[in-house]
Parts: structure tokens; C-alpha cells; sequence
């Protein structure tokens, strides 16, 4: 009977997930986190916060949330060195969990750290009630955020939305997906199935996307930034940025040329060849190789 329980949990945890945009942006997370920090304690001052005497409520919490903002990011640059968390394009809820739980742990004690310096008597914070206070406010507060971007994915694990034989469906839990990505312009919008992108390419004050379509190439504008385009695909983990001017879709790679000086990408559907910057091979071999494992 337990074999029977387990196996469907087995297979949810490690289904295809989704890495937040935390997870896959730690610089922006970070600065977004330490914000929200700073106007939730600004606005409720929950949990019995107070001021050191050196410095005034808001600029206690200022600095406090700016501790926050580094480690988070700080966080996960040393996770993503552990091959483990090296790459999202084999994401699964279970890493999202270990990586959620991990940075909310780290954050606990780098606050916790973070108050001999900030804190006038530091030396009474030298004990264990005080140091699982700070884990404990900084969990709490750090759930909000972590806890709304979980939240926000679970659809992707419901049914219909998983592959139920990864030999069949070639973009797992994306392929009843759609993608759509929006306009600078605020009034004009793109919208395509997950297994229908190859790549797209900056070109000037637009992103030129190139599609399949009855399997045919086609091309699509858009106007907006390359980098905003890399935000707006940010829950899809096949989607990687392998140049300042591209994004490709790893799943559409046939065949990549070339060594961690560079690669270029022969994808299918097309005869280009998709460049990947020296700065990006190191990142895009861990990717690639995750996702063919």
C-alpha cells in the first residue's frame, strides 16, 4: 500500500518545475525581496522589530534589508555551483523545495550575523534563542514572496499539463502551454506553443522570434528589449539566453558545434547556426547537458 502512495509523489516531486525567477535571476530577486522586506517592516513591523539606538527605525530595516538583498543573491550564486542546482533546464519541484528552504536557512544566519554590527549589544546576541529567532522571522517573512512564485507554478503539475510519456510529448509539462509574450508597447502581444520556438534575436528596438508554424519557419517581430524577452520567459527553463542577442530553445539544439571558447548551435527546422558567447559555454554546457540527461 505504501508502494502505491509513493510512487504518484515520486512522480511529482521530480516532475519537470519551473525555477522561480528568483532562482533564475538572483541579482533582481534579491533587490525585489530586500524591498518587499523594507515596506512589509515599514508598514506592519511585525514580530516585535526594534530600531537599534544608533540609527532610526527606517534605516535599522534599510540596512537589515540590504543584508538581505546580497544574501539572497550571494545564496544562490554558491548554489547554482553545486552540480545538483546547476542548471534549470532539468528543474523539478523537489529542487524548487531544496533551493527554497536552502536560501531561507542561509538567510536566517546571515541575518542573524548581520545584527552584531547592526545591533548595539552584540555580545548578548550570542546565544541560541536569539539565533533561532533570526531563522525564524526571516523564514516567515521570506515565505511570502518564496511561498506566492511556489504557488504560482503549481499549475504546471497538474494534470494535462505533465507529459505523461516523455516520449510522446516533446515539451513535458509545457506542451499545453501557451507562451505569450508582450509588447513595449503595451498594446500588441505574440503568442506560440512552447514546441513551436527555436529562437529569437535581437534586431534594433525589436526581438525578431523564429517560429514553426505546419512545421515551417517563420519569422515574428515584436517590438521590445532582448532582456525583457529573457525576463518574460523566465518560467521556461528550455528557454536560455546564449547571447547578448539570443535566446534559444534547448530542446530545439540538434547538434552543438564547437568548445567552451563557443559553441554554435544547429538547430532543427533551420539551417542557421545559433551563436553562444565564451561568457555564456560554461553555462550552456551544464544546461544542455542536464536537459539530455
Amino acid at each position: 500500500m505504501a508502494i502505491v502512495f509513493w510512487r504518484p509523489i515520486k512522480e511529482v516531486v521530480h516532475a519537470r518545475f519551473p525555477a522561480n525567477l528568483i532562482i533564475r535571476r538572483p541579482g533582481v530577486g534579491g533587490l525585489v525581496i530586500g524591498l518587499f522586506c523594507f515596506v512589509f517592516l515599514w508598514l506592519y513591523r511585525p514580530l516585535g522589530v526594534q530600531p537599534s539606538q544608533a540609527f532610526s527605525y527606517e534605516a535599522t530595516m534599510a540596512l537589515y534589508c540590504g543584508v538581505v538583498a546580497l544574501l539572497i543573491w550571494g545564496s544562490i550564486a554558491l548554489l547554482k555551483r553545486v552540480p545538483y542546482f546547476a542548471g534549470t533546464a532539468s528543474w523539478s519541484l523537489l529542487k524548487e523545495l531544496l533551493a527554497i528552504v536552502y536560501v531561507l536557512l542561509f538567510l536566517g544566519v546571515g541575518v542573524y550575523l548581520a545584527g552584531f554590527f547592526i545591533e548595539d549589544n552584540a555580545v548578548s546576541r550570542w546565544n541560541l534563542p536569539t539565533f533561532f529567532d533570526s531563522i525564524k522571522q526571516a523564514v516567515l517573512i521570506g515565505l511570502l514572496p518564496f511561498g506566492f512564485l511556489l504557488l504560482k507554478n503549481v499549475p504546471y503539475l497538474l494534470p494535462g499539463q505533465r507529459a505523461e510519456n516523455s516520449g510522446e510529448a516533446e515539451d513535458a509539462i509545457y506542451t499545453d502551454l501557451m507562451i505569450r509574450i508582450n509588447s513595449s508597447l503595451k498594446k500588441e502581444y505574440l503568442s506560440f506553443m512552447p514546441g513551436d520556438f527555436l529562437y529569437a534575436e535581437a534586431d534594433g528596438n525589436y526581438v525578431t522570434f523564429h517560429l514553426l508554424e505546419k512545421g515551417q519557419a517563420v519569422k515574428k517581430l515584436i517590438r521590445n528589449s532582448i532582456s525583457n524577452v529573457e525576463w518574460q520567459l523566465a518560467a521556461y527553463p528550455d528557454c536560455f539566453r546564449c547571447h547578448r542577442a539570443f535566446i534559444v530553445n534547448l530542446k530545439k539544439v540538434a547538434k552543438p558545434q564547437g568548445n567552451a571558447a563557443g559553441y554554435r548551435l544547429s538547430l532543427q527546422g533551420t539551417d542557421f547556426q545559433v551563436p553562444v558567447s565564451r561568457q555564456k559555454a560554461r553555462d550552456f554546457e551544464v544546461c544542455f547537458s542536464a536537459l539530455r540527461d
